[in-house]
């Protein structure tokens, strides 16, 4: 057994108010390792499992403590179909009820799309706990007709018939390759019902101000790939506005590859962290 290994995993849930349960997966750092824990933020249709597919869990195993959430709507966690459990102050909520029940007073996040999103409330919900974040292709805008933009156009009436199968065949027809069967596999476990009730809620979601954001002072890095247009435009004005805050741009990404793409960069994001604080 490597050193890495010997810091043990653990599967919990955070309970909001009204029930709903959000998952989590939790592995502590090394008893001589003493570093502000990090939160995995995941995208749509994904689940806390992506960060160990693209090596940043096991990078950071036992490193420091590390959390990778399963947002509400995803993986383990509950599945509700009222698009008012999906708004993304309460998603931000649940991040924050679980760093309350593990006991962080400082965390940083590392979200991507929808991940990054949440990461971008937080600090106007709890301003002084975010240590930094890390946003791969998130956006502080209103995201109206997100399904049909992100996706394909016609992606949330394709859901209407609750079935991924049917929503992924659709999907299919449209792209220049059909989709592997690791992806149907990943996205067939999602529930179509609880997916549109999710991307109705962000037909309510009023999104933050540009200028909101002069006032948060939290280190952040904005990652974006060269062709995710509109998250490549805010991630470039997110950067300039926050006092703090730098820009990076994947070559050649398009949305989804951006996330695969950016480890590298998350990983020297926080190597740098470090750097700075033994100075």
């Amino acid at each position: 057994m490597n050193e890495k290994s010997a810091a043990p995993t653990r599967t919990d849930t955070f309970r909001r108010p009204d029930g709903r349960r959000v998952a989590y997966r939790y592995t502590p750092a090394r008893s001589c390792v003493d570093r502000t824990p990090i939160i995995l933020l995941h995208g749509t249709f994904q689940s806390g499992a992506v960060w160990r597919s693209i090596g940043v869990a096991d990078a950071m195993h036992g490193e420091r403590p590390l959390v990778e959430v399963d947002m509400l709507g995803h993986g383990d966690s509950d599945k509700p179909r009222d698009p008012h459990s999906y708004l993304i102050d309460r998603m931000a909520g649940d991040v924050l009820g679980i760093a309350d029940d593990l006991g962080f007073d400082r965390f940083h996040t590392v979200g991507f799309s929808l991940g990054a999103r949440t990461s971008l409330r937080i600090p106007f919900l709890a301003p002084g706990r975010l240590e930094s974040m890390v946003c791969v292709g998130g956006s502080h805008r209103p995201q109206p007709s997100m399904a049909d933009r992100v996706f394909f156009p016609g992606a949330r009436a394709a859901l209407d018939g609750g079935s991924m199968e049917a929503f992924m065949d659709h999907w299919d027809a449209l792209r220049e390759r059909p989709l592997s069967a690791a992806a149907r596999d990943r996205l067939g476990r999602n529930d179509a019902h609880a997916l549109a009730a999710f991307f109705d809620s962000q037909e309510l979601d009023p999104g933050r101000e540009i200028d909101d954001y002069a006032a948060v002072f939290t280190p952040a890095l904005f990652i974006a790939g060269e062709h995710d247009t509109d998250r490549l435009a805010d991630s470039w004005l997110l950067a300039g506005t926050m006092p703090a805050a730098y820009f990076s741009v994947i070559t050649g990404a398009g949305h989804s590859a951006s996330l695969r793409e950016a480890a590298p960069e998350i990983l020297r994001h926080f190597d740098a962290m470090e750097l700075h604080a033994a100075a």
